[in-house]
C-alpha cells in the first residue's frame, strides 16, 4: 500500500482496499498503523465497544467509612464506589482503583499476659474473658 491514507492502494496493481483492522483492541489498521476509531460506547455501560477501555468519568462516589477492627470483628479501611460503574477506589478523587474487598481488615484477636489471673482480653475496649481456669 501506499503512505498513510485511510484506503490502502496496491504498489503494483493499483487496486485500493479498505482499512482492515483484525485486532480492533488497540484502535489501529494492520496495514498502516494509524487510528482508524476512537473509543465509543453506544451499548451504555461505561466501557468502550472496541476495546474494553472504562471510559466512565466517576462523576458520582458512595463513601464508605473506615471501620477499626476489633478483636472478633472485621474492619474496613475508608473506599469509595462509583455508582455508575461499580469500581472501587482508595481514595475520594477516583484515581487509585482496587480490587473487590482489599479494604478489609482482619479482626485483631484476643490478647492477654494474665498477669492479674483474670483472664479477660487486655487490648483496650475488649472484656470478654478469653479462658476460664479447669481443674480442682
Amino acid at each position: 500500500h501506499t503512505g498513510m491514507d485511510a484506503d490502502h492502494t496496491c504498489d503494483v496493481c493499483g487496486y485500493v482496499t479498505p482499512c482492515a483492522d483484525t485486532n480492533p483492541a488497540d484502535h489501529n489498521c494492520d496495514i498502516c498503523g494509524n487510528t482508524i476509531s476512537e473509543c465509543r460506547d453506544e451499548v451504555g455501560d461505561s466501557l468502550c465497544d472496541i476495546c474494553g477501555k472504562n471510559l466512565c468519568t466517576h462523576a458520582e462516589l458512595t463513601a464508605f467509612e473506615a471501620v477499626a477492627p476489633t478483636c472478633t470483628e472485621k474492619g474496613n479501611s475508608a473506599y469509595w464506589q462509583c455508582n455508575t460503574c461499580n469500581v472501587y477506589f482508595s481514595d475520594e478523587t477516583a484515581t487509585t482503583p482496587i480490587e473487590n474487598g482489599k479494604w478489609v481488615q482482619n479482626e485483631l484477636g484476643h490478647i492477654t499476659e494474665d498477669a492479674d489471673n483474670n483472664h479477660i482480653c487486655d487490648r483496650e475496649g475488649c472484656t470478654e474473658v478469653i479462658s476460664t481456669c479447669k481443674g480442682g
